[in-house]
């Protein structure tokens, strides 16, 4: 009988899509980049949020990547559970088992996402 699981959080069990597809979007149009629908994202995430940031603009720039990561964190830190959310179908999973979560590095965020979604 398993007695607990171990998950990964961003994306896994929170849908963080939105928040963060909102904040790449603040951040490209505020360096004048064009701005991609919220679905598009779905495409560009993986692998952290400086690829997702390059994915994004399209760019290879780092100093402009780096400059997009700043007004990024600026906006997320703000909003990032305005949109946020627990898993639909992990609703009554979420309630009935006892919980791990696998973080690649331990940070604040991780601790409050569990705490304010």
């Amino acid at each position: 009988m398993t007695e607990f699981c171990i998950f990964d959080l961003d994306g896994t069990l929170l849908d963080t899509l939105e928040d963060l597809a909102v904040s790449v979007n603040y951040a490209l149009e505020k360096n004048g980049l064009p701005q991609h629908p919220i679905d598009s994202y779905r495409y560009f995430v993986g692998d952290g949020v400086l690829t997702l940031i390059r994915r994004a603009s399209g760019s290879g720039d780092e100093g402009l990547v780096k400059a997009l990561k700043a007004d990024f964190d600026r906006h997320y830190n703000v909003h990032r559970f305005d949109r946020t959310s627990l898993m639909m179908a992990l609703g009554s999973f979420w309630r009935r088992w006892r919980k791990g979560i696998s973080q690649r590095r331990c940070c604040p965020i991780s601790r409050m996402s569990l705490w304010e979604i």
